[in-house]
């Protein structure tokens, strides 16, 4: 895959822990301590305000290049810039995301706009899987989903238990960008929309203390 320059920089001061007990409780009554199914479903709408970036990740199942393997997460997250690190977070019932854990290696797809399909395809529980790599082609290139705004390919780090999913953090060993104006496809209140960049203000992040 073709990639940009994957530069090093020295890694930011931590910055001080904020004292246990310092965020103020959540106006909801209740607890969620042993939270039932209804519970998790207010919370999990709860969380739904929260916009992220919806991607598509692959890979082959047993290694083998005839059983591509794709799933659709709305989860994905920059982990670390020096090394490049990513992360995205499972439910622990995924059969596909047992298969790309079991693969060890996948490949990322941002969404962008006109690529709502894409999302929908790889985010029932059909067996809908990515055409296999056509003779000659490179098949981690090959489970890249053409139109995309971002692509990786990356080998897991790590696994961490998290309730009902699991945290995957894994090394980006390689990555392009599209070419032109990338407009990525959002999830917000479960609802996709587009993103235009444009239409936003720059922001300085190396002066924030959380990027």
């Amino acid at each position: 895959m073709s990639s940009a320059t994957l530069t090093s920089k020295a890694a930011p001061a931590a910055t001080a822990a904020l004292p246990l007990g310092s965020a103020q409780p959540l106006p909801s009554p209740g607890s969620t301590t042993g939270a039932g199914p209804g519970e998790a479903t207010r919370f999990r709408r709860a969380m739904g305000r929260i916009p992220s970036g919806v991607a598509v990740l692959a890979t082959y199942a047993g290694g083998d290049t005839h059983l591509p393997v794709a799933m659709t997460v709305a989860t994905l997250a920059m982990a670390s810039a020096n090394p490049p690190m990513l992360a995205f977070f499972a439910q622990k019932s995924s059969a596909r995301a047992s298969t790309i854990i079991e693969s060890g290696r996948f490949v990322v797809s941002l969404l962008g706009r006109g690529q709502e399909a894409e999302c929908y395809r790889f985010a029932t529980s059909a067996t809908s899987t990515p055409d296999a790599p056509r003779p000659g082609e490179n098949p981690w290139s090959a489970l890249r989903v053409p139109g995309a705004v971002l692509w990786a390919e990356c080998t897991i780090d790590s696994i961490t238990d998290a309730g009902d999913h699991v945290v995957v953090i894994a090394r980006v060993d390689d990555y392009a960008l599209a070419v032109g104006h990338a407009q990525p496809l959002t999830f917000y209140k479960s609802k996709l929309a587009v993103l235009d960049p444009a239409s936003g203000r720059h922001v300085p992040t190396e002066s924030l203390a959380w990027w």
